[in-house]
């Protein structure tokens, strides 16, 4: 698929939003510096979100969307694991395969958090995303909690 102008348009002002609302938060963050650090018209934001807070919960599913492709497949392959373990009793084979996908979240956790994607984050964000319910403390780049729902 390819992108279209629109869509390009959308990511970039979606990128410049969370840089700018983590930096100086929702109240502070100005739609013009939003756009202007977008390089795009200010009346955008409007068109594509239908104001600031469209443009703020935007940009929370953009790093939830990031969040579940980075996550969600470790998560998924624990569950898998961990479910096998029910239907064919616990096993040490299957209790340490479970805890090597747990450490293979973890790194890729700790992976995710320290780039520099993440470093824009600075409030604490709640986000619900496809089951998942996740709280971001972006001041110190750390995931409190994430629950399955």
């Amino acid at each position: 698929m390819t992108s279209t102008r629109g869509d390009t348009t959308r990511e970039a002002l979606i990128r410049a939003a969370i840089e700018i609302f983590g930096r100086d938060g929702f109240g502070a963050a100005s739609t013009r510096a939003i756009s202007e650090s977008a390089g795009v018209n200010q009346a955008l934001i409007g068109y594509h979100f239908g104001g600031k807070p469209g443009l703020y919960l935007a940009g929370l599913k953009f790093i939830a969307d990031s969040v579940t492709a980075r996550m969600g497949p470790l998560v998924g392959a624990i569950e898998t694991e961990l479910g096998a373990d029910e239907a064919t009793s616990a096993s040490e084979k299957s209790a340490r395969r479970a805890l090597a996908l747990l450490h293979g979240l973890t790194d890729a956790l700790v992976q995710m958090l320290t780039s520099d994607e993440s470093s824009a984050y600075v409030c604490p964000s709640v986000i619900a995303h496809n089951g998942v319910v996740y709280v971001i403390n972006s001041r110190s780049n750390a995931m409190l909690f994430a629950i399955r729902t």
